[in-house]
Order: structure tokens, then C-alpha cells, then sequence
């Protein structure tokens, strides 16, 4: 497509293209590259780029990533069965020198050995070819989009602190009380809410967030950790639609007895906190968790104690789930210092 185009606008680079194609021959790779960075200059607003190429060899490969100076971040193989793809392509118009047969064994040999090469640094993602385009597109959306990372714990337990360690490992933390409060200052109705615990509404809350994940996207932020939000499966629904991302979430849970042993903060008084509490165990709440818990089910395995979580523990958790797994949900027992993972079911 990319070729065409330039053939099309009669470039420089067009005419060699048009050139080569009038005899047959097949541009090398210091001309495929020259083709990709015309379309990166074009695009010049992204940071980010996929590429479709039939890549003819390792030592192509090789060609173009050094014209490009740098290889791929990751490399997806759509890996399908040899009768498969001779199914398939005896319904298209594949024309050449070759036979259908001929060229698809000559292919799955090409494509194996640079598979392997790309494996070997480390790049690979392999996803069944014999799948849908949309089901291909659900298993590989979370290398391309931006993550979302719902981190659901009840009011009290300090979260926000240990979110905020994470901004220094790529993911920007963005609180909705923190956005809602700086609100609050133009809107007086809003600052009454927010004193009472009272839950503001959709239509104020899930605006605010869209605003600031989209502000922050543009400058270049993919990676979120979003604490108290979302209040229900509505909320949820609106803003991941506005927003196209991968979505993960965890849960964290501790007893009630830990709850009321953690000290409140001067700004909260208990009887918000406690309202608060109570919207966090409601049914909106278990409709959220419940349709979290759909794609990815998490075992817990409980135990108990009274001692009580600090931000450390919490961040450590965090921390090693956020970089440990790109799209589920999952579950944790937060009890004690001591406290392991739960068992995943992934």
C-alpha cells in the first residue's frame, strides 16, 4: 500500500518503485526501508508504528532493521496449519511463477527461520492464525493499546501511596478523588459531596477521567493505575469505550478489623469513610468485580491476621503484578507483611 502511494504521488522514491516493478524486481532492503521511514515522517505525531512486511529472509530482516536503526519491539507471528492456508488460498487470486503449494511451503520455510531469529532476541509473539481476525485482534490488542489497571481496594487502606511509587516504572498513577477534589474548588455542591462521602455522578465523574486519560495520552502516557474508580459496571462500560485501552484490575482485600485499625487522615472524617466503605461493598461494586472476574478468575487463597498492610507491601504487590502480567484480573488477601500472591488461574 505504502508503495503504491509513493508511485502514485510520483516521488523520487516512487519512480525507482514503479521502475522495479515494471521488470519484476524485488526492491532491496534499503529501499523497503526507505518506504517505512516516508510513512514514519508522514506520521510524525506517532511514536509507535505496526508494520505488515514479507520479510524474504534472516538476512533481509537483518538488512532492513539496520536501515531502520533498531529492530522491532515485538514480532507477531500468526502461526496456521499448512492445509489450512492452502484452503484459504485456493479461494483468493494468488498469481506468480509458482504453484499455490509450491509458494506457501516456500513461505512457512521463510517464515520459520526468521521466527526463530526474532525468538532468539526475544521478540516473539506467536498467536493462532486460524482464528478469526477479531479473536486474533483480542489476544494481541494489549501489545498496541494502552493499559488500564482498575486497582479496586475498600476506602482507607493507603493505596494511593503506593501507586504513586509506580509513576517511576512507567505507569502513571491517576486517582479520581484527587481529580475530583480539585473540581470540588469551583463547585460547591461537589465539595459538599465529597465531605459527605457521597458518591459524585456519572455525568461528573466520568468526564473527569476521560479528560485527564486523554490529556495524558497525547503526551504520551500508556500505561495507567486507576484508584477509586470505577463505582459501577456503567461507569466502567462509558469510560473504556471512550477510551480504547486493555483493561486489567486488582483487588485488593483485607478483613474489617484491619480497616478499622488503619489510621484516618485529618481531611476524612468516619462517617464519609465509612460511606464510602459501604458504596465499596454494594451491588454496583459486586456487578464490577463480577464482570471483571469474567475474562480472568483469580484463586484466592485466604488467610488471616492482624497485622496491618502498610504502602510497601502494597507497592510490592503492585509493582510485580503491573510487570508480571498484561491483561487479567486478579485477586489479592492483603493481610499481613507476609502475605504471598494468591494462586492465579491464568
Amino acid at each position: 500500500d505504502l508503495a503504491a502511494k509513493e508511485i502514485a504521488g510520483k516521488s523520487a522514491l516512487g519512480q525507482m518503485l514503479e521502475q522495479m516493478a515494471h521488470v519484476g524486481e524485488t526492491p532491496s532492503a534499503s529501499v523497503e526501508a526507505r518506504v517505512w521511514m516516508s510513512a514514519f515522517l508522514e506520521n510524525s505525531e506517532n511514536n509507535r508504528f505496526v508494520l505488515s512486511s514479507s520479510l524474504l529472509s534472516v538476512e533481509y530482516a537483518k538488512k532492513v532493521d539496520r536501515e531502520l536503526g533498531a529492530a522491532p519491539a515485538i514480532v507477531v507471528f500468526l502461526d496456521c496449519p499448512r492445509d489450512l492456508l492452502l484452503s484459504r488460498g485456493s479461494q483468493t487470486n494468488i498469481s506468480g511463477a509458482l504453484p499455490l503449494e509450491e509458494k506457501i511451503d516456500e513461505n512457512l520455510q521463510q517464515m520459520t527461520h526468521i521466527k526463530d531469529y526474532y525468538q532468539r532476541l526475544g521478540k516473539v509473539c506467536v498467536v493462532d492464525g486460524s482464528l478469526s481476525p477479531e479473536a486474533i485482534f483480542q489476544q494481541v490488542k494489549h501489545l498496541f493499546l494502552p493499559v488500564v489497571t482498575y486497582l479496586l481496594a475498600a476506602p482507607g487502606l493507603p493505596i494511593c501511596e503506593a501507586a504513586k511509587n509506580l509513576e517511576g516504572e512507567r505507569a502513571q498513577h491517576v486517582d479520581l478523588q484527587s481529580l475530583l477534589r480539585d473540581r470540588a474548588r469551583a463547585d460547591t455542591s461537589l465539595t459538599h459531596m465529597l465531605a459527605s462521602g457521597t458518591a459524585p455522578p456519572a455525568s461528573v465523574v466520568c468526564p473527569l477521567l476521560v479528560e485527564k486519560l486523554k490529556t495524558l495520552q497525547n503526551q504520551g502516557v500508556d500505561n495507567f493505575v486507576i484508584t477509586d474508580f470505577p463505582m459501577t459496571l456503567k461507569q466502567m462500560r462509558f469510560v473504556e469505550e471512550q477510551v480504547s485501552c486493555t483493561v486489567r484490575a486488582i483487588r485488593i482485600r483485607t478483613m474489617a478489623s484491619t480497616l478499622k485499625s488503619l489510621e484516618i487522615s485529618d481531611t476524612t472524617s468516619l462517617k464519609a469513610l465509612e460511606t464510602r466503605r459501604k458504596a465499596f461493598r454494594s451491588q454496583d461494586m459486586n456487578a464490577v468485580f463480577a464482570d471483571l472476574e469474567v475474562a480472568e478468575v483469580a484463586r484466592l487463597h485466604q488467610r488471616t491476621s492482624r497485622n496491618v498492610p502498610t504502602q510497601i507491601h502494597i507497592y510490592i504487590y503492585i509493582y510485580t503484578i503491573i510487570h508480571a502480567y498484561r491483561s487479567m484480573c486478579l485477586e489479592v488477601c492483603l493481610m499481613d507483611s507476609q502475605r504471598k500472591v494468591a494462586s492465579l488461574k491464568l
